[in-house]
Formats: C-alpha cells, structure tokens, sequence
C-alpha cells in the first residue's frame, strides 16, 4: 500500500524537470577553433611557438657542443692504449653526458608546452566575455566549445559566427606574421639513447 504513493511522487517529479532546465536557459555551442583561424591567431601563435623553438634549439646545441667537448677531452686524456677499466669509464661517462643532455632537452620541451599552453588560455579569456554576450544575445547562458564529446546541437544555438565578428569588432584580429627561421636542431628530438657498455671508446660520444 505505501509503493502508490511513492511512485507517484516520483511521477511528479520527473515531469517537473523538463520546466525545472527550462528556466535555466540553453547552451550555445562555439567552434573555437573556427575563431582561432579567421582571427589569424592560430597562425601567430604558431610563429611565436616557433620563434621560442628556435631559441630552445640554439640553446639545445650549445649544450650538445658544450658535452661533446667534454667527451673528447676525457678520450684525450685516456690515450690509444686503453685497459678494460678506461673503456669501462669512458663508457660510463657519456652515458652520464648523454644523461645530463636528455635532462637538458626535456627541460626544453616542458618550456616550449607551457608556453603553447600560456598562449592558448591567454586567447580562451580573451574570447570568454565576447562569447558570453553572443549567447546572452540569443538568450543562452552557457557555451559550449564544440568537440567530439559533443554529440549534436541545433544549428540555430551556433554562435561561432557571432564571436567572430564581435571579436573583429573588438581588435582581436591579428596580422599575418612571417614564419620563424628554421634551425637544423629540433627542440623536441626523439630520446637520446646512452652508448651500450661494450661501445668502442671513440663511438662514445653524446648522442643525438
């Protein structure tokens, strides 16, 4: 006799749910990428990225040039008439070398990903009250970036359009930028492998 009552209840509540989001207001769904790309910004923060990537790179290079040196002081310094023990040392200290340059080089990669990251929420607060007063200007309250996670949307709660011309508007345009000069260093290479322990002593050498 009491499950009636409950389940009616909970009748109730499910149909006052739908009037209960309603007066929430909608979603408006923005295509933050598109904005990036008609706003050039995409572009120049890309060239700027590039620019620091150099920087990383002529630094990176010095470093290798820095070990390499040292390396072959220390084959200097052994001669050609090596014992087991000396080659054994040889081998230990490059991989050491090779060692210090990875931790060198990862050093730069985690620069070079913050400063992408900076740059990208740096964009993103600028875009949010632009985007917020394209919503408000269909009656939304929320935006939502458009992504694979997003399953569908109707058309007419699109505001990309909107943001773009608003931030037109507002000087968030950016000229076109020339690309960076290229370096024949990367400044995210692949992993630097140590020589193996049975490595000749003038193939210990730090490596790329």
């Amino acid at each position: 006799m009491r499950i009636l009552p409950t389940l009616c209840i909970l009748a109730l509540t499910i149909g006052l749910a739908p009037a209960a989001f309603a007066q929430k207001g909608g979603v408006a769904v923005l295509d933050i990428d598109k904005v990036a790309q008609e706003l050039n910004v995409d572009q120049s923060v890309l060239t700027e990225l590039k620019s620091i990537e150099v920087n990383l790179n002529n630094q990176l290079a010095q470093v290798r040039e820095n070990l390499q040196s040292q390396m072959n002081q220390l084959e200097a310094r052994a001669g050609q008439q090596r014992t087991p023990e000396i080659q054994s040392q040889l081998v230990n200290a490059n991989r050491k070398l090779n060692a210090d340059f990875s931790a060198v080089r990862a050093q730069a990669q985690n620069q070079l990903a913050a400063a992408r990251a900076a740059k990208i929420n740096e964009f993103r607060e600028q875009l949010r009250p632009i985007a917020l007063e394209a919503a408000k200007a269909k009656g939304l309250q929320v935006v939502e970036t458009l992504s694979p996670t997003l399953y569908a949307h109707d058309e007419s709660v699109d505001i990309t359009q909107d943001v773009i011309e608003r931030a037109i508007a507002a000087g968030l345009k950016v000229e076109a930028a020339a690309p960076a000069t290229e370096t024949t260093e990367s400044a995210a290479p692949a992993t630097g492998e140590a020589a193996p322990a049975d490595a000749k002593p003038a193939d210990a050498k730090p490596t790329e």
